[in-house]
């Protein structure tokens, strides 16, 4: 071999060298994509040993089946890393696709709000783009794999691969990875959370077959014959209080709260909850609370449905309550609300809501209240009361957002088509973290002057109102590894019905700081306690 020869297999083996290369960055990449997002992952991946070896796989087989297999594989892999990432982010989770792919329709509807009608066929597109992508890509280097320079080439990248992951092994934790296999690991752990969600459904079953109060009848002596009402304020977390970014707006708020009902003769105590899950998925947050036993998927929550333990909603009605639920987020048929032992269920059609919609947000938060008052709490005799609230004005995306007005105002509800134009359109807030947390303070901070100025109006000395929130909101407010606690206010415009409550701890006002910080699947046994003088057992097991 001659100079010029020797000069021009280095060329050849060195294009192919670089076309192989940029055939395996750009694969990584897609398989570890650096998302922009708190607690989404990884942000800076590295080279992927999945796509080597896809390369590998091409080098021997390159026919039109390999590639067209390659290409799936590889699509799906970084769907499943994505997914984590989203999950990740949204829920402060990994993936699981059992407990998570029953939830892409609700997932694709939320996507369609925050970034506009247009997302899901953008969406659709992007997924079409990255499959010819993979396939295109997968055909170059194919060609390149069919020259011996090729070859050669691939054979030099796999040795400096495997080199760097012997210098990687010993590098300590928090150095960047150039050679990585962070796609596979992401997907055995996804595998690893399936198993063992399938694994723990067997004691969880166990569970609601031991419950004490299966067969009980409550009589509630302490409560005197007043009105219950848990009232759950979408994604209304600690980090909302404590979060000093967050936290001066609310907390202004709280302490406004807090006066207002003062002045009306509302007593107020707070605590804190521990809620089953984060940034979504509120119905496992409300079954935990009402049914006493956490609640943190899906397969759980059909499970406590349709078995035979009694939730808070049985209990009251075998005290000879009246029990309502007002959910205002219901807009689409929903049979697991028939299972839930209401004795009335109002979805939002039921409302007579004629105003403009919000979003998630279909009836604002006062028009709700309104809607309970007017519906179940006005009128002369009538048996007490238990009732369930799920507000829904301070779900993401968070805007636009109502304001409070005069109730006499309210109507039908078309007064609020004056806030609609307010604020900056969601699909344009949802591409700055920093205008999410500030949208979601404001709908947060709407969600509670309302329940001031409802707690100022309608809460008296027949009333137990317990205010809760059902979850944190996503990391991208909240940032990374927030905790999972909310916040508890109960108030009554009598002291003595919040008695047990302060014998547990709970602290005057607003705040919850330096009160009890309680498991949200203890609150049930935890009202049974403080206000049940005697549990008479009944004869046979109820047909709930």
């Amino acid at each position: 071999m001659d100079k010029g020869q020797a000069i021009g297999w280095r060329d050849s083996t060195g294009r192919a060298g670089l076309a192989l290369l940029a055939v395996w960055a750009g694969a990584s990449l897609v398989l570890a994509p650096p998302l922009p997002l708190p607690g989404a992952g990884p942000s800076y991946p590295g080279l992927s040993l999945e796509a080597a070896l896809a390369l590998a796989v091409l080098g021997r087989y390159r026919g039109r089946r390999a590639r067209a297999l390659l290409t799936f594989l590889l699509l799906s892999l970084s769907l499943l890393v994505l997914a984590d990432r989203v999950a990740r982010a949204g829920l402060g989770r990994a993936f699981n696709p059992v407990l998570d792919l029953p939830l892409a329709p609700a997932l694709a509807e939320v996507a369609g709000d925050a970034l506009g009608g247009g997302a899901i066929p953008v969406l659709a597109a992007i997924l079409g783009g990255l499959a010819l992508a993979f396939w295109w890509a997968l055909g170059r280097a194919a060609s390149v794999l069919s020259r011996p320079a090729g070859r050669v080439a691939f054979r030099g990248l796999a040795v400096a691969a495997i080199a760097c992951c012997g210098i990687q092994w010993a590098l300590p934790a928090g150095f960047w990875r150039p050679v990585t296999f962070e796609p596979a690991r992401t997907v055995v752990a996804q595998a690893r959370g399936t198993a063992a969600t399938l694994a723990r459904m067997g004691a969880f079953r166990r569970a609601l077959e031991g419950d004490p109060y299966r067969d009980a009848v409550p009589v509630f002596a302490g409560l005197g014959g007043a009105d219950v009402v848990v009232i759950f304020v979408e994604s209304y977390g600690m980090s909302a209080i404590d979060d000093p970014e967050l936290s001066p707006p609310i907390r202004s708020r709280l302490s406004d709260f807090a006066a207002r009902a003062g002045r009306a003769g509302v007593f107020q105590l707070s605590g804190q909850l521990v809620s089953p899950t984060v940034g979504g998925q509120s119905w496992l947050a409300h079954a935990t609370l009402l049914g006493g036993i956490e609640i943190r998927d899906d397969l759980s929550y059909r499970l406590l449905l349709a078995g035979d333990r009694p939730s808070l909603v049985h209990l009251f009605g075998r005290a000879g309550y009246r029990t309502a639920g007002v959910m205002p987020a219901i807009t689409r048929p929903w049979p697991e609300g028939a299972l839930m032992g209401f004795d009335a269920l109002y979805p939002a059609a039921a409302m007579g809501y004629a105003g403009p919609p919000w979003y998630w947000g279909t009836v604002p938060d006062q028009f709700a209240l309104a809607f309970l008052e007017r519906q179940e709490r006005q009128g002369g005799a009538r048996a007490p009361l238990f009732a369930v609230v799920a507000l829904i004005s301070s779900h993401a995306p968070w805007t636009p957002v109502p304001e409070v007005v005069a109730w006499a105002d309210l109507g039908d509800g078309s007064v609020f088509g004056r806030f609609v134009g307010r604020g900056r359109p969601a699909e344009v807030v949802w591409r700055d973290p920093v205008a999410i947390r500030a949208a979601y303070v404001q709908a947060v901070s709407y969600s509670l002057e309302t329940l001031s100025a409802w707690a100022e109006r309608f809460v008296d000395r027949r009333t137990l109102a317990i205010i809760v929130g059902d979850h944190q909101p996503a990391p991208v407010v909240t940032g990374a590894g927030a905790p999972a606690t909310v916040p508890i206010h109960v108030l009554s415009g009598d002291e003595g019905l919040l008695a047990p409550f302060r014998e547990r701890g709970f602290v005057a006002g607003m705040l919850p700081r330096g009160g009890p910080v309680l498991t949200m699947a203890a609150f049930r046994d935890l009202l049974l306690d403080a206000y049940d003088a005697g549990v008479v057992e009944a004869a046979g097991a109820f047909d709930d």
